[in-house]
């Protein structure tokens, strides 16, 4: 799962699956879209016209997920030109 934010559009997609391709979307709530795979599977969610009002971005919280927390690319060379 991944979570991207676009600060410049206020926009939020939340890839819950990326091993098919997207075949239908629909607005599932005012300012919010779920992609569908062509199982009727969900892909992803979209949250557009200002997501930050929609969702509260300050924090994000798993419970009971068997994840491993990794740094997206850009924390990656930040934190590599520090050492």
């Amino acid at each position: 799962m991944k979570v991207v934010y676009w600060k410049d559009t206020d926009t939020m997609y939340i890839t819950v699956r990326e091993d098919a391709k997207g075949y239908e979307s629909e607005e599932i709530a005012p300012g919010v879209v779920a992609d569908f795979d062509e199982a009727g599977k969900v892909l992803g969610l979209e949250i557009y016209d200002r997501a930050s009002e929609k969702v509260d971005l300050s924090v994000l919280a798993t419970e009971g997920l068997p994840v491993v927390a990794k740094a997206a690319p850009e924390e990656k060379q930040e934190a590599s030109k520090g050492a």
